[in-house]
């Protein structure tokens, strides 16, 4: 009977320890949900200030980015015409060409682009993309159309505005203790542009 009571008490102990195990991974799963949410819906923010930078000074590149998002985040800058070559503005973690020929015929362009009703104002939308290349790794991406010719028309061109998810940026908001006023958000679906 003591060598089954100590069964039972092993087996509770093992479950419990299991249950905690999960549990922390659930609670780093979310933490990491929140901060990519919390920080979307500034980039889309951030863009139009970003973009409006570009036209002025198209050389601007990193000081300007560092500017409107602090000198440690890994940005990236590119506008997307609707017909010709995309034109790179660079940032501290500028796009590698393969990234760029990817984000140039990705959804987010082609949503931001479209005319019509449904059209995106100038404000922009955002979404978490995955960067396809050598090195693929996610990105939070805001796309701010161009000046439409008329309300209705398609946009000429698009402008994303990114900063890329990577170790330094999960560990400088860890540094921070999760509370820079970096980028907010909120927790809607993460796959879809935002409007």
């Amino acid at each position: 009977m003591a060598v089954s009571a100590v069964g039972v008490v092993g087996t509770v102990v093992a479950s419990a320890a299991v249950e905690e195990q999960n549990g922390l991974v659930e609670d780093a799963a979310a933490a990491r949900l929140t901060l990519i949410s919390r920080n979307l819906e500034a980039v889309k923010a951030t863009a139009p200030l970003a973009d409006e930078a570009c036209r002025r000074n198209p050389r601007c590149g990193e000081s300007c980015f560092d500017v409107v998002a602090g000198p440690t985040a890994p940005t990236f800058a590119v506008r997307v015409p609707r017909t010709g070559a995309p034109v790179d503005f660079g940032g501290r973690s500028p796009l590698r060409p393969e990234e760029i020929v990817a984000l140039a015929g990705s959804r987010l362009v082609q949503v931001a682009q479209a005319g019509g009703p449904e059209r995106i104002g100038p404000e922009g939308t955002a979404s978490v993309v995955r960067l396809l290349g050598a090195d693929p790794g996610l990105a939070l991406v805001a796309a701010v159309p161009g000046p439409r010719p008329t309300p209705q028309a398609e946009a000429p061109s698009v402008f994303l505005y990114g900063i890329r998810l990577g170790d330094a940026f999960v560990r400088s908001d860890l540094e921070d203790g999760g509370h820079a006023p970096r980028h907010g958000g909120d927790a809607r679906r993460l796959d879809e542009p935002r409007r």
